[in-house]
């Protein structure tokens, strides 16, 4: 696995600047706090330890670890830099982790703790390497003041520092044992107990060691950071379980269906993006679900610029998004795959404004069972391409809202502008089961 690790974790640029909180600056570092709400990170114990304020991470109760568990990464970071803002209150104590992972209780076991502490009565202060290379007594921060706190960690050295004076410059030994060690993992932060009060705000990272600029949406293992949808049916209940993870797939199955009955459903991703390419790889396997329209066969599509399934209707069929249409052929005949659908929006192709609700690319057919890899190179509210094996095989600008439909026209802000700038990607269930092997994400700047 570790060998993936850099793959992995480049493709965390795409992925923050996608996002409505992460932001990806120019110098390649990635917010991973939205000043919002906690998406992207896990709470073990005491979940109520954390919460946000004022676009702060304020920890404040018993004790509880912080795990980040987004998609930067994979969440699973090797050689880094790690920084934050941070203010403590008087007697309060807390810590930044990481090389660690999520455990629901006690204090983690594996990775390494750096020191937040002013003036609780624990001798080892802000700045330390926490039972390793300890500040002692003299902490370097002080109470009610914003300091940053930085931590790079490159190979086998740890340097820290505080308002960018190192306090520790480490260079792990071989052969440590147990769980303290270098390795790799998640970040977590550190509410330490009911007396300690601590705020933290520009939560920011900065992977060293991408070869790549590809991040995993899809982690193989179970549907984390997904939301699913079905037209008749509140948010989060997959109907007889058709959206699953097999055999490291995700996959759309209908082996618990009798019939269709128009349960078309979606599955979003829980972040938004805005300038990024979607990579996705799927397949059309078996036999579509009695019921099914005829239209449907081996048909699914990624939704891009979606709205949030929080705001669809518990009747509506599907969100309002730009669809990129993918096809399996019959066996025989022509039948393209990459086209573009349209639910409650329009485009702009060849200066023209296209009301048509679906069109067609130029791609070749996909019969059989084969596998097909897909790119969406998204512009945010500029231009989208649809990209086959390198090839462009279709087009367009300017994705906007169409003020005819219904639920499109809720969806217009304030100023009026009908233009989609960002939203969420969602993959579909409209009755052929249907294998994704990757998807994945790399962040583009704007």
């Amino acid at each position: 696995m570790k060998k993936h690790l850099a793959f992995k974790c480049l493709v965390f640029s795409v992925l923050a600047a996608i996002l409505t909180g992460p932001l990806l600056a120019d110098d390649g570092w990635i917010s991973l706090f939205n000043g919002k709400d906690l998406s992207g990170w896990k709470a073990s114990e005491n979940k109520d330890t954390f919460s946000v304020k004022d676009g702060l991470l304020v920890v404040d109760g018993p004790r509880s670890h912080l795990f980040y568990n987004g998609p930067v990464c994979g969440a699973n970071f090797k050689n880094f830099e790690w920084k934050a803002d941070v203010m403590t209150f008087p007697k309060a104590n807390s810590g930044m982790y990481f090389h660690t992972e999520y455990q629901e209780s006690g204090w983690p076991n594996k990775g390494y703790e750096v020191q937040v502490n002013t003036t609780h009565s624990d001798r080892k202060k802000t700045g330390g390497l926490y039972g390793v290379v300890d500040v002692i007594d003299n902490a370097p921060s002080k109470d009610g003041e914003w300091f940053t706190q930085h931590i790079i960690v490159q190979d086998k050295r740890i340097i820290i520092k505080v308002d960018g004076k190192v306090t520790v410059d480490y260079t792990e030994p071989d052969g440590v044992k147990g769980g303290r060690k270098l390795s790799s993992g998640t970040i977590a932060i550190q509410g330490h107990d009911p007396d300690s009060v601590i705020h933290y705000k520009n939560i920011m990272i900065k992977p060293l060691d991408e070869k790549s600029k590809w991040v995993d949406l899809f982690n193989g293992k179970d549907l984390d950071n997904w939301k699913i949808k079905f037209a008749g049916h509140d948010l989060g209940d997959n109907y007889l379980d058709t959206f699953g993870v097999k055999d490291g797939l995700l996959t759309v199955s209908y082996d618990k269906y009798k019939n269709f009955d128009n349960k078309f459903g979606h599955i979003f991703y829980d972040q938004k993006f805005s300038h990024y390419i979607v990579r996705v790889e799927y397949r059309f396997v078996g036999d579509q679900v009695p019921g099914g329209p005829g239209w449907a066969f081996r048909n699914n599509g990624i939704m891009l610029h979606c709205q949030s399934p929080e705001t669809m209707r518990k009747a509506q069929d599907f969100p309002v998004s730009i669809e990129v249409q993918l096809l399996g052929g019959s066996g025989t005949g022509n039948r393209t795959t990459g086209n573009l659908c349209t639910p409650g929006t329009n485009v702009v192709m060849n200066n023209q404004l296209v009301t048509t609700h679906c069109i067609e690319s130029k791609s070749k057919t996909y019969h059989g069972d084969q596998w097909v890899t897909m790119d969406v190179e998204v512009r945010g509210g500029k231009t989208v391409k649809h990209i086959i094996d390198g090839q462009v095989v279709l087009q367009y600008e300017q994705p906007q809202l169409d003020e005819r439909d219904a639920d499109a026209k809720k969806r217009i802000g304030p100023n009026g502008s009908l233009i989609i700038e960002e939203g969420y990607i969602a993959f579909q269930a409209e009755s052929h089961p249907t294998q994704f092997r990757k998807i994945q994400i790399q962040l583009l700047e704007d």
